[in-house]
């Protein structure tokens, strides 16, 4: 048994544990006692750091089988996959390997990061640095030199984001697979800094869950995006006699679909200055790209998620707990019982089912986590296989911090649909500065990340994703 498999039958077992004392307490006709009630806690809070651990390995473990399979594939296969030419003409005159067409690989390209941040910090270059730099220029942005005050950094990559959330779906359990939309076909837009963007992105998408369920749109501009949607559901075909000609008399008056459109716009986000010490820039041993990329991505993941998540659309996205509608309101405001879930459920349209799942925050799982079925069932089932996430009612849990975290009157903390139909419009760059001077008197450089971002649920009128609404007092 491997120490994942022996994880897994641990927090299966502290479920199981913590169940028998609430069907003791119900068997016996009687609310938990303070001692019970800790125990239960405690259980499940074990199982939830276990779940923790056993998503961290699963990660981790993926990463390396990931890092041998790219490693294994080299450079020159990497690049033709993505339609890059692989003889790119170096001029003579610069250092390099003598075969005169040397590959573009990540480590170049991370190299002229580095060099980018060394240089803007007034350090010297050698000659390795200057040649990665020539290359970037020549093949990633022809205006970059290393002494740029900025750094512009396109994300259009439909290739590198199928890859990531591939990643994603092997090893985060509520992760959902979505899909990228580009406008941008040009093939150096796929040359990128691996250690930089790759992480920027991976913390963006790892960080609260709204980038990993919606469906996301990489454009290369920020222009006005309209999304036209259209209902046609108040339509149906009709049945014809033989030989009766189609007349509108025959064929029954016939209602126009209904049109409208969503406005995707790009409304900028700051990551907040970054400060780096000098230490880290003078110390090759530190992987800057990924040190910077994973704290700018993380920073800029948790804005959008909240934004996507509670934005009320006013100069900022609208987010899907604001444009859910209600398809289920609760009895209490401070409690919710099984069969109002099981109404949430049937309210979404059964072609919208199919790719359901929930949305809440942690502690509403954890209220949940105690509801039985009308068979004496939990409606939570936890994920004991390797890959399988936890499950309510049959669907998929996705776990959301800036869901509401208390049940009261007139909050909406359970969502259930096809959470796919959010939509995240991302403007394909990503614009990176360094301020001067500001923190000289402390030995640091400020590095801050700006992105363009817009989001919204496409809901035509039929309700893809629909929320439980707590009742109000005295209801």
């Amino acid at each position: 048994m491997d120490e994942i498999t022996r994880l897994r039958k641990m927090r299966a077992d502290l479920i199981f544990k913590a169940r028998n004392i609430l069907d003791s307490a119900e068997s016996e006709s009687r609310d938990l006692t303070a001692e019970e009630d800790g125990q239960f806690q405690t259980m499940h809070d074990e199982a939830d750091k276990l779940r923790v651990k056993i998503e961290e390995m699963e990660r981790a473990a993926a990463q390396k089988r990931a890092d041998r399979q790219m490693s294994a594939e080299g450079d020159l296969e990497r690049l033709t996959n993505h339609g890059i030419s692989s003889s790119l003409a170096i001029g003579p005159s610069m250092p390099g390997n003598g075969l005169g067409s040397p590959l573009v690989s990540n480590d170049h390209i991370n190299r002229a990061i580095v060099a980018w941040c060394r240089k803007q910090y007034g350090m010297p270059l050698d000659e390795s640095d200057l040649y990665a730099c020539e290359i970037y220029r020549q093949h990633v942005d022809r205006k970059f030199t290393p002494e740029s005050r900025g750094l512009t950094i396109r994300l259009s990559n439909s290739q590198r984001w199928r890859t990531m959330q591939a990643r994603f779906q092997q090893t985060h359990r509520t992760m959902h697979s979505q899909n990228s939309l580009s406008t941008d076909s040009g093939s150096s837009s796929d040359i990128i800094p691996e250690g930089f963007v790759y992480r920027l992105e991976q913390a963006m998408l790892a960080f609260g869950g709204m980038l990993q369920v919606s469906e996301l749109l990489i454009t290369d501009s920020g222009n006005d995006m309209p999304w036209p949607t259209a209902n046609d559901t108040n339509n149906k075909g009709v049945i014809l006699g033989e030989s009766v000609t189609g007349s509108p008399q025959s064929i029954g008056n016939s209602v126009d679909p209904v049109f409208s459109a969503v406005l995707f716009q790009a409304w900028k986000y700051s990551s907040k200055l970054v400060q780096v010490s000098a230490e880290i820039l003078e110390d090759s041993a530190f992987d800057l790209p990924s040190i910077l990329g994973a704290m700018l991505g993380e920073r800029l993941g948790r804005i959008l998620n909240e934004h996507c998540t509670t934005g009320d659309g006013d100069s900022k996205p609208r987010g899907i707990a604001v444009a859910a509608s209600v398809g289920e309101e609760t009895d209490s405001a401070t409690a919710i019982e099984s069969d109002e879930l099981i109404d949430l459920e049937h309210s979404v349209d059964p072609a919208y089912r199919s790719n359901a799942r929930w949305m809440m925050h942690d502690k509403v799982v954890a209220a949940i986590r105690k509801l039985k079925d009308e068979y004496d069932q939990y409606l939570w089932q936890p994920g004991i296989q390797q890959g399988v996430p936890d499950r309510l009612l049959g669907y998929p849990v996705v776990i959301n911090q800036d869901m509401p975290d208390t049940l009261e009157a007139g909050a909406k903390p359970v969502l259930f649909g096809d959470l796919s139909k959010y939509k995240i419009r991302l403007a394909g760059q990503v614009r990176n500065r360094r301020l001067v001077e500001r923190y000289a008197d402390t030995d640091q450089e400020g590095f801050v990340s700006f992105i363009r971002a817009d989001g919204d649920l496409l809901d035509a009128g039929t309700g893809p994703v629909k929320a439980l609404h707590m009742g109000a007092v005295g209801s």
